[in-house]
Formats: C-alpha cells, structure tokens, sequence
C-alpha cells in the first residue's frame, strides 16, 4: 500500500506541471515578424469581420456532437498595401469571449496571410462559435481581407469538412 501511495503522489505532482486544460491544446502564434514599426495606422478607419467558426458540429441529435479542426485564415489580398490587423477574438456560441489570439496590432504585408488553428480538442467554443476580426483600411486600400474558416475532421476512411466565409460588419451608427 505504501509503493501505492507514493506512486500516486507521483502522479499527482508530475499533472501539476501540465497546463491548464482550456490553454492544453491553444495555438501558439509568433507575429514578432509583423509587429508595426509606427502607429500610423491608429488613425485609419476601423472595420470589422464576423467569421462563424465551428469546433464541433451536431451529429445524429442534439446531445451527439463531433469535434473539428478549424483553421481561420486572414488574407490580404493587395499587391501593394499593408493590412493592419487590431483585433482576432474567439467567442463560444453564448457570445462569452473564449480567447484573444491577436491582442496587440499586427500587419500582413501585400499578398500575405496569416493563420488561427483551433485544435480538435479544444470544444471551448461549441457548434456556434466565430471570431470578431478588427483590422484597419486606409484610404488607399483597395481590398479587404478575405477571411476564411475551413473546418475538418477525419476518422478512419470518412472525414467531414467545410468552409465558412467572413462577413463585414456595418459601422455602428451614432
């Protein structure tokens, strides 16, 4: 009985050392590369892109669901300018915020995207989940970004995917 007491105080203190389990399967992003070297950009306009986003889908009723592996992608699609990216917040399908992968301002050069991976484990938003996309359009911007969701799941020989598409917002009127 003691080899199993201290065996499980073993186990016990070795699962202290693991993350948090809402952070366990988190993307981890490096943007170091575009960070803004002015804030120039804090005087453009502000527009904001709704993107529905699914980590797992309803399967047979409403108490089976299965998880997926969503992927947010944010393209610029200028040839010449700068995209400046403010905000990418995750909200669960009560509209409670679950994560802010982009707190700080980035930019996405011309032609360049960038990517948000939910793990398929990571259920923290549910079958209504999105994300809020906050970036900048100066005068000169031609295109917005394309944002885009693609959601997949495979097991064995079947698979399911599918893809979302962004939707800009109205400004709020005053």
């Amino acid at each position: 009985t003691r080899l199993i007491f201290v065996f499980c105080i073993a186990l016990f203190i070795s699962g202290c050392d693991e993350a948090p389990e809402d952070e366990k399967y988190v993307h981890k992003i490096d943007w170091s590369n575009n960070l803004p070297k002015s804030q120039k950009f804090q005087s453009y306009k502000s527009v904001f892109t709704y993107l529905p986003i699914y980590s797992e889908v309803y399967s047979k009723t409403n108490e089976d669901t299965k998880s997926l592996t969503a992927t947010v992608s944010i393209h610029n699609m200028n040839l010449f300018d700068s995209l400046y990216i403010m905000k990418a917040n995750y909200f669960n399908s009560y509209g409670i915020l679950v994560r802010e992968y982009i707190k700080d301002p980035i930019f996405l050069r011309p032609m360049e995207t960038t990517d948000i991976v939910i793990y398929e484990m990571d259920v923290t938003g549910g079958p209504g989940a999105n994300f809020l996309i906050e970036w900048k359009k100066t005068d000169s911007l031609f295109n917005p970004p394309l944002v885009e969701g693609v959601m997949i799941s495979t097991q064995g020989q079947q698979g399911i995917s599918f893809t979302t598409r962004g939707v800009n917002l109205n400004p709020p009127s005053n």
